[in-house]
């Protein structure tokens, strides 16, 4: 990668081939950031591209591919006011309407670039608000709406492509913007132990699997998902309310307020997300998600 100054965040610049007449494309600068820890290399990485909306979708699709990361963020350049942008998410194979440690690593350099304390961006499923910690300016948080419980029957499906029948409690389905399958394990030893049937989860279209476990007042989780395009992903934040909801309805956990989860385990990986729900506000804010982020690497793209 080559390093570049964020103070412009594109650029032009002729790039000559052989035997062809000289052609421009455009420099897209990115920054690479670890969601979820607090130092590189052990959180969930992100890139991040600004003032990328003159993309079309397809490139932006195309782009998300080429780097195989479990999600690349495009966010809108400011048209006046940077506490307001525009921002798109995409999996190596599709779009996703929202998803957590994308928009909580776009979050820090977005707001460490105009020198805010919170903004919101705009995102197909709706303004998420975003802030940092004044007293860790390297935790960021972000509000999303509430998930909505949708009525689900794959109990049997599951136990085959997980390999466990291990569960702790029936599965449910929640849609959080993305939707998400979570499915309680009686033990985290035993968590840690499934070793999933990815051809027989490829069955489950358009959600994410999320296999957690309780222990000392900590969820772990494991997600996997053909469906986006991701085997198991190290930290997947638009999960955490949904896993903390499930988990209190059946008796994993005894409060809402903050639950702590942790992921990334299998991968060598030490992600650590809090999410809080408030069921006293407007539903469109009820969770919150917070955690720490670490600046990886910047680079050029040339597209």
């Amino acid at each position: 990668m080559i390093g570049c100054s964020l103070n412009s965040s594109r650029a032009y610049s002729a790039v000559p081939k052989r035997g062809r007449p000289r052609r421009w494309t455009v420099e897209h600068q990115y920054q690479l950031v670890d969601a979820f820890a607090t130092r590189p290399l052990v959180g969930n990485p992100v890139a991040v591209f600004l003032d990328s909306f003159d993309l079309d979708q397809r490139t932006m699709q195309d782009i998300a591919a080429e780097f195989q990361l479990s999600e690349v963020v495009f966010v809108d350049r400011p048209r006046s006011d940077p506490t307001r942008v525009q921002c798109r998410i995409f999996t190596p194979v599709n779009e996703l309407p929202f998803a957590g440690h994308p928009l909580i690593g776009a979050a820090r350099v977005h707001l460490d670039r105009h020198q805010l304390s919170n903004a919101t961006f705009t995102t197909p499923s709706g303004a998420v608000r975003i802030s940092k910690d004044p007293a860790d300016t390297s935790s960021v948080q972000i509000t999303q709406a509430m998930p909505t419980e949708i009525v689900t029957e794959h109990a049997a499906e599951l136990k085959a492509a997980l390999g466990t029948s291990s569960f702790a409690g029936p599965p449910a389905l929640y849609d959080a913007g993305a939707r998400h399958l979570v499915v309680p394990i009686r033990t985290v030893n035993e968590l840690m132990a499934i070793r999933p049937d990815h051809r027989r989860l490829s069955i489950f279209e358009d959600m994410a699997i999320n296999c957690y476990a309780a222990e000392n007042g900590v969820l772990f989780n494991r997600m996997f998902s053909p469906a986006y395009g991701v085997q198991e992903d190290a930290a997947t934040g638009s999960a955490c309310a949904p896993i903390a909801l499930h988990a209190v309805s059946i008796g994993l956990h005894d409060s809402l307020l903050r639950v702590e989860v942790r992921q990334g385990h299998k991968l060598g990986k030490d992600c650590r997300m809090t999410v809080s729900i408030r069921q006293d506000q407007e539903p469109q804010c009820a969770v919150s998600l917070s955690g720490a982020t670490a600046l990886v690497a910047h680079g050029t793209l040339l597209v």
